[in-house]
């Protein structure tokens, strides 16, 4: 892999080590990541978490995660249309808790 530091001559930044980070830290710890449900949501919307106490505000991140969840509903339905596809869950490569790949999809039988 081409490094863009060593092509462009400068020095890599972070520590000696290598890191920019510091060992072991988490991205999904970092506030514009953490994500809650919404209750009662037919398409399994999610709103950011850290909206803070404005209703005004909330109610309207709640109607844009619906439409956003209604919207990506009807893209996966077009896309992958019930009737010609089935949904099954990707295989889990071995030292992986989980797949890289959520799911896969194959034609239907039908």
């Amino acid at each position: 892999m081409l490094d863009l530091c060593e092509l462009l001559g400068v020095a890599k930044p972070g520590s000696e080590a290598g890191y920019i980070f510091e060992q072991g830290s988490r991205l999904a710890g970092q506030a514009h990541q953490q994500t809650k449900a919404l209750p009662n949501s037919p398409h399994g919307a999610l709103i950011t978490a850290q909206l803070g106490g404005n209703p005004a505000l909330q109610a309207v991140a709640n109607r844009i995660a619906e439409a956003a969840a209604r919207l990506n509903a009807l893209r996966e339905a077009w896309l992958n249309p019930p009737e010609w596809t089935v949904r099954v869950p990707e295989v889990v490569p071995l030292g992986l808790e989980r797949s890289p790949t959520p799911t896969a999809w194959r034609p239907s039988k039908a």
